[in-house]
């Protein structure tokens, strides 16, 4: 399937996760919820950044377990955009104003 998609296609799973982030922090009652769908993505997406020449370039397919042979700006801006989606949680002190 994603051997089919073209870069706008493929760059919206990024702004797709971005946007779960963000709803995530405005509506704290679907927090939980939010994070418990995009959780499994980030391991996918770890093990899916690990190929190309830098052996750190991001692959499509999150659920090989491994680095598909595809990689972008829009594959690495969708890694990134699920493991700042989750990380940007750790830390309830960016609730606050304190």
């Amino acid at each position: 399937v994603y051997s089919t998609c073209n870069q706008d296609q493929r760059i919206f799973k990024g702004i797709y996760l971005r946007s779960l982030g963000q709803a995530s922090r405005l509506l704290s009652g679907l927090r939980q919820t939010i994070i418990d769908l995009v959780s499994p993505s980030i391991n996918g997406a770890v093990h899916a950044c690990t190929g190309g020449a830098s052996g750190h370039e991001c692959g499509m397919k999150w659920t090989i377990n491994g680095f598909d042979g595809s990689y972008g700006m829009q594959e690495q801006i969708s890694a990134l955009e699920v493991m700042l989606t989750t990380i940007a949680h750790l830390s309830s002190a960016m609730d606050t104003a304190d």
